[in-house]
């Protein structure tokens, strides 16, 4: 074999070294076995939905107490609700008007308003309807720890769990049953029929958010939330 074709042979030689080095590095290879099954991730969104009834207006929530009401005696208004979305719910009910909920919760112990779900039962009860914020002299502008104890200052909250948990299909009946005490004595000094929880209250004891907006009742919010979850 002549110098050149031996040079030439080697340097095939150190060709297919280099090749196969740079092949073992990278790690791939020409040849394998493999095996492919396919499949398709699916679902469907869940949703969180309530119908309500029993009262006028678009959602059935539009609820009046019968009457004139008189200081001792009781009236009761009531509101239907059922689950129509996808899974279990919570119900509660919310009032977003603060000017509204503070007029009611400027009662004190004149007022008294009780809360009941037809199957989970009374959910919030109280006959000192007095938030803290009552300008002197008609209170003091602290209440201390709010409860349910008697005597003590207990408010109506800004929001309310009614039911947990609810099936789907489920359905229920909210009674709220309110009274002015046998307390509240004396002349009407309007002169005649007012409308039920006017607000800002009529005595001008509110300030600041509580000023705001006027009207009169008390506006209020269905509302239902994925278990666990608040409005």
């Amino acid at each position: 074999m002549s110098r050149t074709t031996r040079r030439m042979v080697g340097v095939g030689i150190t060709l297919v070294a280099t090749v196969g080095l740079a092949v073992a590095a990278s790690g791939v290879t020409s040849a394998y076995f493999s095996d492919v099954n396919s499949g398709t991730i699916s679902g469907t969104v869940g949703y969180v939905k309530v119908s309500t009834g029993g009262g006028g207006g678009s959602d059935g929530l539009n609820i009046t107490f019968n009457g004139n009401m008189l200081p001792g005696e009781k009236q009761s208004v009531t509101f239907d609700y059922k689950n129509i979305g996808s899974g279990p719910e919570d119900i509660w009910i919310t009032f977003p008007t603060q000017s509204a909920l503070h007029a009611l919760n400027n009662l004190g112990q004149f007022g008294y308003i009780k809360f009941s779900d037809s199957s989970a039962g009374t959910f919030f009860e109280s006959s000192n309807l007095n938030d803290g914020r009552r300008n002197p002299p008609y209170g003091s502008n602290s209440c201390g720890t709010f409860s349910d104890a008697p005597g003590q200052c207990n408010p109506v909250p800004t929001q309310m769990k009614v039911r947990s948990a609810l099936p789907v299909g489920a359905e229920g009946t909210v009674t709220i049953t309110f009274m002015y005490s046998p307390d509240l004595g004396g002349p009407n000094v309007n002169g005649g029929p007012i409308a039920w929880n006017v607000y800002p209250p009529l005595n001008g004891e509110a300030y600041g958010p509580d000023a705001s907006p006027s009207g009169t009742g008390l506006p209020y919010n269905v509302v239902a939330t994925q278990v666990g979850q608040t409005p």
